[in-house]
């Protein structure tokens, strides 16, 4: 507590100056073009991101390049970056954890409104090494913007409306921001949505996948001379059926709250940035309306990131970072028992930003505590300490014409959760029998990556290939028997030597000599994937298979329209007692007509996903899942949004 009231302290005092528009700042290390980083880090905004939106973080994200989906149905599903989930992806809201549980599991949403997200980026490989040893995976930060870090010149806002056949969802979302004269400017947004269960192939419904969701938030800003201090506080509430039980649904009410500021070019620094979230999450598991197991997670992030001027060439920065969290489940069904985490750790990042060759490195430690309470449903009370290190070392060299090559390697050490450490019970919202070992040794993981990146002429993309070796890999896999009273499929956290590698391409292709006028672009994507347990030489479980997309933007001056193709190929390479899955094929298409005024400009947008109604089983899903939710079918979307 001491540490984030000192964090508040520092903020405070150096932001306390007069009048300037100050810059959005993105993850560290966001490129500006295909060649401008070393770290591996991509943006998804404006009218791409919007085409993009689903009713969770997990689904809007699920076709990028390198990035998947749990899909625990519509509602509740998190993104899965290069096989890796759960604490090993770090899911931020403008820069610091969400502080819900959706780590905890695949039928836990993630508590954030995917309709408020102005801009997400996806950080891949030895990047994430800045937001702790948990971002071993990848971090995805998305940017809500709810405290404005530049006065607005005038009282601005948009909002949006859209309906859907396949679930009949229904939603509205309202952002507004404003001046308060000179110095202070707030935000303000909400958002109300609501969807029936979903149908797949041949108007076949899966039961109990309906939802209903809604979100206010509203945040305040001082901007000065060299800086702003500001604070934010939403409510995010989400009701949702859980898919493997009929009658249970989830109740999920989130409160968090912010702090943020900046003071620039202060005691010999570039930028001294600091950032305090607060969360108070809970969510009540009910069946026929009859309260169930009760979930709570209270937990707060302090970070300080101090940027230096460039000092030989290098810019960089220096910071420390704090988590705590307190999680605990009451009722018949309780899988885990109390247990408290607490984290703290320093960071160093530096890179060159100028010359043919930019090399970067980064370093950081931390420290961990894990902590589970007495509880006469689960064994004593233990307490298990971690301390590690991790590295980073990388460069880009440019080649001319465009054209440039990047190699990243990384050196990271993970702290096993709570959930891998102390779980035992019945996990009856995902169908399976969870058991824990307390005995589980920090991870250990080596990676290195090499991409070639092009930009220049009618085209621009990546081609890139990656490896990351695991010692004491920790994961949940089948042991083919069943426990509990219910007789559920007995999963096991154990720990194993692994490896992961892959291979990824991102193309895009102007291609508009073949129309008489627009833009006409093409656009290709693949990523392959293996996973293997280096012990045993079996593969690992719920790997994501080999996927293709193709499509094709067509923009002229009011029309937007395009036409996909996604590819997902048969898994084969299962773990023992694993099922595999057969392949599928979507095809969408969508259009936008814009409306423009003096005042008031709208957008009316019109989609269908998977035209001709396929059916596909997403295999990084739990087996429970894969069994009775396949993905939706044919969907038809259209909405209306407003800019004034």
């Amino acid at each position: 507590m001491k540490f984030f009231f000192a964090l508040l302290f520092v903020t405070c005092s150096a932001s306390a100056q007069t009048d300037v528009h100050v810059p959005t700042v993105n993850v560290y290390g966001a490129p500006k073009s295909a060649l401008d980083s070393v770290p591996s880090v991509s943006e998804i905004s404006g009218s791409r991101l919007q085409r993009k939106k689903q009713g969770s973080l997990g689904e809007s994200l699920a076709r990028e390049t390198g990035v998947t989906s749990s899909f625990f149905g519509p509602a509740a599903s998190r993104p899965i970056v290069r096989g890796q989930e759960g604490e090993r992806v770090r899911v931020l809201q403008d820069g610091t954890g969400l502080l819900d549980a959706s780590s905890a599991s695949q039928d836990h949403g993630v508590a954030v409104e995917p309709f408020l997200i102005e801009k997400i980026e996806v950080v891949r490989g030895p990047g994430a090494l800045l937001y702790g040893s948990n971002a071993v995976g990848g971090v995805v930060n998305m940017t809500l913007n709810r405290i404005p870090e530049k006065v607005p010149e005038k009282f601005s806002g948009k909002a949006e409306g859209r309906l859907a056949t396949n679930d009949k969802s229904r939603g509205g979302a309202l952002m507004l921001k404003s001046p308060l004269g000179s110095k202070w400017a707030i935000h303000a947004d909400g958002v109300a949505r609501a969807a029936d269960d979903y149908h797949y192939s041949k108007e076949r419904r899966v039961k109990n996948s309906l939802s209903r969701a809604a979100s206010e938030g509203v945040g305040l800003s001082y901007i000065g001379d060299n800086g702003y201090l500001g604070a934010s506080f939403s409510n995010y509430e989400s009701s949702y059926g859980t898919i493997v039980e009929e009658f249970v649904r989830i109740n999920m009410q989130q409160q968090r709250a912010e702090l943020a500021g900046e003071i620039r070019d202060w005691a010999g620094l570039k930028s001294l940035r600091t950032k305090i979230s607060s969360g108070w999450y809970k969510h009540d598991e009910m069946e026929e309306g009859s309260l169930g197991t009760v979930f709570k997670n209270t937990g707060g992030e302090a970070r300080v990131e101090a940027r230096h001027h460039t000092l030989w060439g290098f810019s960089g920065m220096i910071g420390v970072q704090a988590q705590t969290s307190d999680f605990s489940a009451k009722g018949d069904e309780k899988f885990l028992p109390p247990t408290q985490t607490r984290s703290h750790g320093l960071f160093l990042f530096e890179e060159k930003e100028e010359g043919s060759f930019r090399p970067s490195f980064g370093l950081s430690y931390e420290n961990t505590i894990v902590e589970s309470s007495d509880d006469p449903s689960f064994p004593a009370g233990e307490r298990r300490d971690f301390s590690g290190g991790s590295g980073a070392l990388g460069f880009l060299q440019e080649l001319g014409r465009g054209y440039a090559v990047v190699v990243n390697t990384s050196y990271t050490e993970r702290a096993p959760n709570y959930q891998e450490l102390f779980a035992g019970g019945q996990h009856v919202a995902t169908g399976i029998y969870e058991r824990g070992f307390s005995g589980l040794k920090k991870e250990k993981s080596r990676a290195v990556e090499m991409a070639l990146r092009h930009k220049g002429g009618m085209g621009q993309g990546s081609l890139g290939a990656f490896l990351q070796d695991y010692e004491d890999y920790i994961f949940l896999a089948p042991t083919g028997g069943t426990a509990g009273p219910d007789n559920l499929d007995e999963y096991v956290f154990g720990s194993a030597n692994a490896r992961f590698y892959g291979a990824e391409l991102e193309y895009r292709h102007n291609i508009s000599h073949l129309v008489s006028r627009g833009l006409l672009e093409f656009e290709l994507k693949v990523d392959w994937l293996k996973g293997e347990n280096r012990d045993s030489g079996d593969s690992l479980p719920r790997v994501t298979p080999i996927r293709e997309t193709v499509a094709l933007n067509y923009k002229t001056d009011l029309w937007n329209y395009d036409l996909e193709i996604q590819r997902t190929e048969a898994q084969h390479d299962t773990a023992p007692n694993e099922r595999a899955t057969g392949d599928h094929m979507f095809v969408n298409a969508g259009a936008e007509r814009e409306l423009g005024g003096d005042h008031l400009r709208a957008t009316v947008f019109a989609r269908v996903n998977n035209i001709f109604d396929s059916e596909g089983r997403n295999h990084v899903s739990v087996r429970t899942i894969r069994d009775l939710a396949p993905l939706p079918g044919r969907n038809f979307v259209a909405g209306l949004r407003m800019f004034f």
